[in-house]
């Protein structure tokens, strides 16, 4: 089955056992499934859109040949520029030989995700009523950084400073390969370093183009980092090695990294998982709550036992008076678990209706835009952290009005989540969520229904606008706690 597994090995020697740490494997065997295209099919582009589609999850940079722009009036092909990042795909096209009317029919081809699974080719129309308006806007900026689409080297990227490390006219912030190694970032040792070899004497993960300690025996090649302290001021200061064919913006890039572990410092901030519990049936969706704890505890470097985290959870579920209980779990950076528990209602559905019963799913209550704008809060978006405040003060006032979630986006317009949910849309019979790369928490029923993909309609994610929320044919919202449930969106 497609998903993705952790997988350990443990070896059993005379009565005690060894195990191995715990590494993730993604098993996916299928193609990427084209979900949003603007303009919709059939639909008209107006002044401000763009042309583009996206999918359900990333893909390998298109050629241009593998995309092509009709002029359905004329059966001529119409010249292009385009963009990719990540799971969208935008095209530009040039107004020459178009006129008022013209219906176009963009068809794409060899979409390949990252590991090789080839999409069947799609194509989609629409009609240009006024191409004055539509195309001929010199500042239409599909990412907000300001640079428009014509001249920005991540037409889908924010990236106003519009850095491109390797000059190969891809902006750093949407380029697959920064350095120009020919090795994708994702398993580059040495992403900022031109290295294409990747030699890796002591095997730490760190290739010894960039490694401090290429023989890992705790004696640095260079003298890289001096900290001294006279009474409450300190200075540290940064060295590296430097030679003829060192490049000065790739030894800028290693100093910041070698100052992060005292220039990045952790405030104090718990994790956390809320869990609905069911007398007769325990803890739904444990296991996958237990999964993203112990990501969030690894990433943020918190202690965990995965062990004793469930031990409790029972000795917990001992205690509680109620049929059905929501659960919250507390995970200090020590190590140490608070647990506590309030009665509440059970979900009333856990799964997203086949399309022949949308209409059948009752609407449960209302959401909202929020008010501002998520900020950026780097990794904390991606984990269950206590630094919430911002989603706090908003679910407050979500109470006060009788609503039961506002809708985030972030500073370039693309919806992430709620106050306490996910959120997913159908349009033209397809269900899509908004991508990770957004920046979002991927909650624990997001995750279930994409382990549901035998489901029909499958789930899939992409890059969404308000827009997008405001035309869709159905809206929901989904968390653990509450399960998948249809709203609607006021104004």
């Amino acid at each position: 089955m497609d998903a993705v597994y952790y997988l350990e090995a443990v070896a059993m020697c005379s009565s005690d056992a060894i195990e191995s740490e715990i590494i993730e494997v993604t098993v996916d065997r299928t193609a990427p499934v084209g979900l949003l295209k603007k303009p919709y099919n059939g639909g008209v582009m107006n002044f401000g859109d763009d042309i583009s589609t996206s999918f359900n999850e990333p893909i390998k940079p298109l050629n241009i040949d593998d995309i092509s722009i009709i002029n359905n009036g004329t059966g001529s092909a119409i010249d292009f520029e385009f963009g990719c990042a990540e799971t969208k795909v935008v095209l530009l096209p040039s107004v020459s030989g178009l006129n008022d009317g013209d219906q176009l029919e963009v068809t794409i081809s060899n979409v390949t995700d990252i590991y090789g699974n080839v999409a069947d080719s799609f194509s989609w129309s629409f009609t240009i009523p006024s191409v004055e308006e539509a195309l001929e806007d010199p500042m239409l900026d599909s990412d907000k950084d300001g640079i428009p689409n014509s001249v920005d080297i991540c037409m889908l990227t924010y990236n106003p400073n519009q850095e491109d490390m390797d000059e190969d006219g891809i902006g750093d912030s949407c380029d697959d390969d920064i350095d120009g190694d020919g090795v994708f970032n994702t398993i580059d040792k040495c992403p900022l370093f031109a290295d294409a070899e990747q030699a890796d004497t002591d095997n730490d993960g760190i290739g010894d183009a960039c490694d401090n300690d290429t023989d890992g025996d705790a004696v640095f090649n260079v003298p890289i980092r001096t900290i001294c302290l006279r009474g409450a001021k300190g200075e540290m200061g940064i060295g590296a090695g430097i030679t003829h064919d060192s490049v000065p913006i790739e030894e800028w890039h290693e100093s910041l990294l070698k100052g992060k572990f005292l220039t990045h410092s952790q405030d104090s901030f718990q994790l956390f998982e809320t869990i609905f519990w069911k007398k007769g049936s325990g803890f739904y969706l444990l296991e996958l709550h237990v999964a993203r704890l112990r990501r969030g505890a690894t990433f943020f470097k918190f202690a965990i036992r995965d062990e004793e985290v469930n031990k409790q959870l029972q000795q917990a579920a001992e205690t509680f008076s109620g049929k059905c209980m929501r659960v919250r779990l507390v995970l200090e950076k020590d190590g140490r678990i608070n647990i506590s528990a309030i009665p509440c209602e059970p979900p009333q559905y856990t799964d997203l209706p086949e399309l022949s019963e949308v209409g059948d799913r009752p609407i449960i209550g209302s959401v909202r835009f929020a008010a501002y704008n998520e900020h950026d809060m780097g990794p904390y978006l991606n984990y269950k952290t206590s630094r919430r405040c911002d989603y706090d003060k908003e679910f407050k006032e979500v109470l006060a009005r009788g609503d039961i979630d506002a809708l985030f986006n972030n500073i370039k317009g693309e919806m992430t989540e709620g106050c306490i949910s996910n959120i997913v849309i159908l349009k033209d019979g397809v269900y899509t969520t908004p991508a990770i790369t957004c920046g979002l928490l991927a909650g624990v029923m997001r995750e279930q229904l994409f382990l549901g993909a035998n489901a029909s309609p499958a789930l899939g994610e992409a890059i969404l606008t308000r827009e997008d929320v405001q035309r869709a044919d159905a809206v929901f919202i989904c968390n653990s706690v509450r399960g998948v449930v249809r709203v609607e969106v006021a104004s």
